[in-house]
């Protein structure tokens, strides 16, 4: 199971009851002191992360709800000492699609560890809100192999 992968992180998601082509945000912040650095991360459906605001990881190779993937990233190199920040968005499908997408629970787990040590779990405390810039809720099926089309207003950054 998913949750196995983690220390302490939680699957989380911005609201108790997600839509179909819905685009959460998360952010946290967390201390750096330097030493290797490395983020594990799941989500359904896609993601993409940024340390720093620069990308750092994203993606999330096709799954089951009841086998997940989880990806863990060295992000090393887009940390300084000090307070550093994670944000990331997930596109949550919540519509089945003939090959690229099976109906799985929205949401996302992350963890930071620093030299082995967990620095930063998505929970209870992970802001999160619906993506402002990201137009939610229109389904556009291109077709059924290649998914659903999405929409992005870089006037509501």
């Amino acid at each position: 199971m998913i949750r196995d992968i983690f220390k302490n992180a939680e699957w989380i998601w911005h609201s108790k009851e997600a839509k179909a082509n819905e685009y959460g945000e998360f952010y946290s912040e967390f201390e750096y002191s330097g030493g290797s650095i490395s983020l594990k991360i799941a989500a359904d459906s896609n993601y993409a992360a940024f340390v720093n605001g620069t990308l750092a990881a994203f993606g999330q190779y096709a799954d089951f709800p009841y086998d997940k993937v989880c990806d863990k990233v060295d992000v090393s190199k887009f940390c300084f000492e000090g307070k550093n920040s994670l944000a990331v968005i997930v596109w949550y499908y919540g519509i089945d699609t003939t090959q690229v997408y099976y109906k799985g629970e929205a949401g996302v787990i992350f963890e930071l560890e620093n030299n082995g040590e967990v620095v930063l779990a998505s929970g209870e405390n992970t802001l999160s809100r619906l993506s402002r810039a990201y137009c939610n809720y229109g389904t556009k099926i291109i077709t059924g192999q290649l998914g659903l089309s999405f929409a992005y207003d870089l006037t509501k950054e």
